[in-house]
């Protein structure tokens, strides 16, 4: 017996109309956090960076972290058909963030919550999501957040045949936040896209966001550094303690990440953080977190006025510590609401972005 026969309420819900197919990318949709090419897919840096770091970067690069698009219709209902190559399977991850598509309403620049499509389970190559959307025949606006993880190597939206759709912009003129890290940073493990901090972020200040986390692979080699000294952001928020193999390994790369972002970008705030995960092994990660902190410490010695650090030991209130993660180091929502929580106060205090 499967639980949507006890419980009708968690059957998918499905449209049988027939609309129009809209291939994105296309004119009618805006793309964020994500590139495309008809070889790969959706992707997060140029290929040709990716080749100069490593076969894993250059797997999790076509994972697209939340990704988005943008979009604006009159439809009565929205279909997305998604193909994935394969759906790399965590236990510990619910499959809406994991492989999941959120669709969010867009009224007066915030972010209202209409559905996540996601398949019924791990072993498909592709699904069909559908949601009913406005009768009254007026444009309303939305915003479509791809999964945290899984590639997907296509994606199409089907509107009612006859209705509109064109593209849009939701966000304020204001370059993105480019965030760099672990694991955490792509996302693991919210249980929607539309949940990680950086989205969270995002939703508070109206404002684009590049993720640029690979689980389980920021080292903070050369040429990642080299890469991201050539966006052009509002704010860089750099989170990579827990992927460096050793302490040794970050205390060689972490402050030259920095300088090197630093020297292309002298005024652009930079957030620095931690790993939360501290009370699993103090004597471990105190070594850690003294490096990350000298970063922030010697670049306010060189009068960086425009540097910040957040300890990752303090993220999540004592009390509810253990409530913040599905395994001791992943963040569940909640455990993202609180990196949400210590990153927008950074923000407010020193005025970094309006609301």
């Amino acid at each position: 017996m499967k639980i949507t026969q006890v419980d009708k309420n968690f059957i998918s819900k499905k449209i049988n109309n027939r609309g129009r197919v809209v291939p994105v990318p296309s004119k009618f949709v805006t793309l964020f956090g994500v590139k495309y090419d008809k070889n790969v897919g959706f992707y997060r840096i140029p290929l040709r960076v990716v080749k100069t770091i490593s076969s894993n970067i250059g797997w999790l690069n076509n994972m697209p972290a939340g990704g988005r698009i943008a979009f604006k219709t009159n439809s009565s209902f929205l279909k997305i058909h998604v193909s994935y190559p394969n759906i790399a399977f965590m236990p510990h991850m619910p499959l809406t963030g994991l492989c999941g598509f959120t669709l969010l309403e867009i009224i007066n620049h915030r972010e209202f919550h209409k559905t996540t499509f996601r398949p019924d389970n791990p072993n498909v190559h592709s699904f069909v999501g559908s949601v009913q959307l406005s009768n009254n025949h007026k444009i309303h606006e939305y915003i479509l957040y791809f999964p945290l993880y899984n590639q997907a190597s296509s994606l199409n939206l089907e509107i009612a045949k006859g209705s509109k759709i064109i593209k849009s912009n939701p966000y304020k003129s204001t370059k993105p936040i480019l965030y760099y890290g672990s694991s955490i940073t792509q996302g693991g493990c919210a249980s929607r896209p539309d949940n990680s901090y950086e989205a969270l972020i995002g939703k508070k200040f109206n404002v684009d966001h590049i993720n640029l986390g690979f689980s389980g692979n920021a080292f903070g080699e050369l040429e990642i550094a080299d890469y991201l000294a050539r966006i052009d952001c509002s704010i860089f928020v750099l989170d990579y303690d827990h992927n460096a193999k050793t302490a040794e390994d970050l205390n060689n790369t972490h402050e030259r990440l920095f300088k090197i972002f630093r020297r292309k970008h002298p005024k652009t705030p930079v957030i620095i953080l931690s790993a939360p995960n501290y009370h699993n092994n103090p004597k471990y990660y105190e070594e850690r977190k003294k490096i990350v902190k000298n970063t922030y410490q010697q670049a306010i010695k060189r009068g960086d006025k425009n540097v910040y650090f957040i300890d990752g030991s303090k993220i999540y209130p004592p009390n509810m510590r253990e409530s913040c993660s599905v395994d001791g180091a992943h963040p569940n929502d909640l455990g993202f609401y609180y990196f949400y929580k210590c990153i927008n106060k950074v923000i407010k205090d020193n005025k970094l972005l309006s609301d």
